[in-house]
């Protein structure tokens, strides 16, 4: 992946070398047609990530069933109710209360809640958050090319491009932003 991303880097500095060079005549269509290699590149980079991470959640749901099936398992071992209360009093038990912390503390991504607290549960969070960082910088390149694009088009006085160019850069800024790369329309 490191060098599909490199490969996409390389292009759009290139198509940036050769919107500098003036003895080339036609050099705003030649960084255009870089910058629309590279922004398939993009695409395809991006639809891999999500396949492998669309797996890599397949795998994360069989261990949460399994880590649920264990804690099940256990509960009814022990012969303890659901209810987390220790008496009538409504005072909640310390390693329920503790339990629940470790849930919901830290954790701001749903697909990780309900991982075991193993190694092979940590694993996962680690690699499903590398996966993650990879989305957000696809788009982060992806975004750069939108933006680049819509310059080339002003140059090029393609207004009509440039405006569509423009608002895909701006509509990947913002869900960057918002930190919702996971449902980015790559259209």
């Amino acid at each position: 992946m490191e060098d599909w991303k490199a490969k996409i880097q390389m292009l759009i500095r290139h198509a940036q070398l050769e919107q500098q060079d003036e003895t080339v005549p036609n050099r705003y269509q030649n960084a255009l047609r870089t910058l629309k290699i590279a922004e398939a590149e993009s695409k395809k980079h991006i639809d891999e990530i999500k396949d492998v991470l669309s797996r890599h959640d397949a795998k994360g749901k069989i261990l949460k069933e399994e880590a649920a099936r264990l804690r099940q398992e256990r509960q009814e071992k022990s012969g303890e109710q659901e209810t987390p209360f220790d008496d009538k009093k409504g005072k909640r038990k310390a390693h329920d209360i503790e339990d629940e912390r470790e849930e919901d503390g830290g954790e701001e991504d749903p697909e990780e809640k309900g991982l075991p607290k193993t190694p092979a549960g940590e694993e996962h969070r680690v690699k499903r958050r590398a996966l993650k960082m990879r989305l957000r910088e696809s788009y982060v390149t992806l975004h750069r090319v939108k933006f680049l694009q819509g310059d080339v088009n002003h140059v090029l006085g393609d207004s009509e491009q440039e405006d569509v160019a423009y608002q895909a850069a701006e509509q990947l800024r913002r869900d960057l932003l918002k930190g919702v790369y996971d449902s980015i329309s790559t259209s």
